[in-house]
């Protein structure tokens, strides 16, 4: 049975889009070939269900002039969260997390699922 394909909304360079500075710990790089994990005690790395979840995501967001969509595998067990930090603050995304604190969250686009590792095909 073949694997399934996935799709994985990135910037132009390849890296994590939204609100992740390159330093931060959840940020990445998703270079062909690779096998990127998530950082630990996350949900995982998000990825799209089907192209047409990646393309809504995009042109909801009005980013279809900045970002590329690549297609990808799925490591370990999936998750469908329900929602999402909207922070990129790390203490914000510790609070999440554990469920302590105050945070700002919003439901996931459709098609959103998460793994604790992707590989990279194209």
């Amino acid at each position: 049975m073949a694997k399934k394909i996935y799709y994985k909304v990135v910037s132009p360079d390849r890296g994590s889009i939204g609100l992740w500075p390159d330093d931060s710990p959840y940020y990445r790089v998703y270079n062909t070939g690779q096998i990127i994990k998530a950082e630990e005690s996350t949900l995982g790395i998000f990825v799209f269900n089907t192209l047409q979840n990646a393309v809504g995501f995009i042109k909801s967001h009005t980013l279809s002039e900045r970002v590329l969509i690549l297609k990808v595998f799925g490591f370990g067990k999936e998750i469908r969260p329900g929602d999402i930090i909207a922070s990129s603050n790390k203490y914000d995304i510790e609070n999440f997390y554990s469920g302590i604190g105050d945070f700002c969250s919003v439901a996931v686009p459709s098609g959103t699922i998460c793994f604790p590792a992707v590989k990279v095909l194209d």
